[in-house]
Formats: structure tokens, sequence, C-alpha cells
């Protein structure tokens, strides 16, 4: 797989190819990068689409560039090299047969009639850029900080619990549940903590203090549906 950084992914992909091409006829027949046209020899090539090839977020950007091969020249001939050229690729991973029709707006815009033609991916990747990271010189240190969960209650007028509000405070999100309870875990225990309500058209801020330590119940003038 050619690594496409510099040389670029549909550059690189459709250079390769050509010139893969060229030593698998072996016999001095034009390659060309160019739109498929009514030309008496050689093959025409044409990228045609960039497509996602899996990897991994944190890993080198997998594409495959897909193209259109077209022989030109009489029928028999035509057919003849794309027999070689599928012979060629079978034994390469580096190059997919796609046996897929090809498009038929291929034809009519470049104005050539229908003729045998092959689709091949070249697999590409190119490769993230990394940053530097600055080398630690000096000794770790820890600070550990106290930390506890928030419990509460959501009520409405007349203490009537409202399920399904979102709670989130310390960028720690949950729900209350059919009692109108909550739960938000390790949250600072050395400052206070802002809570953020919202639901049913509801938007509230509630502050609880750092040494709270029992189930809070917040108020909301908000009539349970």
């Amino acid at each position: 797989m050619r690594d496409a950084a510099l040389a670029g992914p549909i550059t690189g992909a459709l250079t390769d190819l050509c010139d893969w091409l060229t030593g698998v006829l072996g016999d001095g027949t034009p390659v060309r990068p160019a739109v498929p046209a009514s030309a008496a020899d050689g093959v025409d090539v044409w990228p045609l689409e960039l497509l996602a090839d899996g990897g991994s977020p944190d890993g080198p950007l997998r594409l495959r560039v897909r193209h259109l091969v077209v022989p030109a020249g009489p029928l028999t001939g035509a057919v003849a090299v794309l027999d070689r050229i599928i012979v060629a690729a079978v034994g390469d991973d580096r190059y997919r047969p796609v046996f897929e029709p090809v498009p038929a707006h291929i034809w009519s815009t470049t104005g050539v009639s229908p003729r045998p033609a092959l689709v091949l991916d070249v697999p590409v990747q190119v490769t993230r850029p990394v940053t530097a990271v600055p080398r630690v010189r000096e000794e770790l240190s820890l600070h550990l900080a106290p930390v506890h969960p928030i419990r509460g209650r959501v009520v409405g007028p007349g203490a009537v619990p409202l399920p399904g509000i979102t709670v989130t405070g310390a960028g720690r999100t949950t729900h209350t549940d059919p009692r109108g309870e909550f739960t938000l875990p390790g949250l600072p225990g050395n400052r206070a903590v802002p809570l953020h309500l919202t639901g049913r058209g509801l938007h509230l801020r509630a502050e609880i203090a750092a040494t709270t330590t029992e189930p809070v119940v917040i108020h909301c003038n908000i009539e349970e549906v």
C-alpha cells in the first residue's frame, strides 16, 4: 500500500496504476491518464471515486482510489487486454478488481460508445501528523482531592416528583428516575458544584455546597404531566 502523504492519494494511486499497467502489458501499449476516448490504441485510466477503506482514528487514513480502465481499439484486442490485467491483479493485492457494471453516465458524458472496461481499486494511506510531546524533566507529583456523590430529588409543586429531568454537574450527566431521584458520582468534595437541570422546557441552575452529604431536594415551578 502506497503512503500518499507526499504525492497525494489520488496522484500517487494514478501514477502507480499506470506504471503497473505498463509493466503488465509489456508490449509498449500506451497507458494514458485520461478520460475514456475513441482512441485507436492504448489504455485510458481515469480516477472515478475516493473511498474510505477502514482504519482507526489514531492510525493512518486508509483510502481506496477507484479507477476506470478502458482499452482502446477493436473489441477482441480490448478484451484480451482486460484478460491480462485481471489475471495480473489476482496475484497482486495492491490492485483490486471491482466486478460491478460501469456507471452508465460515464459513456453518456464522455460521448464514447459503451465498450469493454474494468474498474480497479488502488489502496492508499495518508499518515497522520504526529504532535511532538515535550519530555517530562521534573518529578511527577500527585495531588489528591476529595470526591463524593451528590444525591437528590427534583420535585414540582406539591412535592410531586419530576422524572426524566436531565441533571448535569462537573462534566457528568444523569436523569431523574420515576421518583424524581438522581445520583451524580465522583464530584469534587472541596468546592461548590453548580448543577444544571433541563427538561420539559425547564432550564434551572442550582448550586450545591461542597460540604453537602445528605440528599438535596430541588424544587421546580413546573407541573408533572
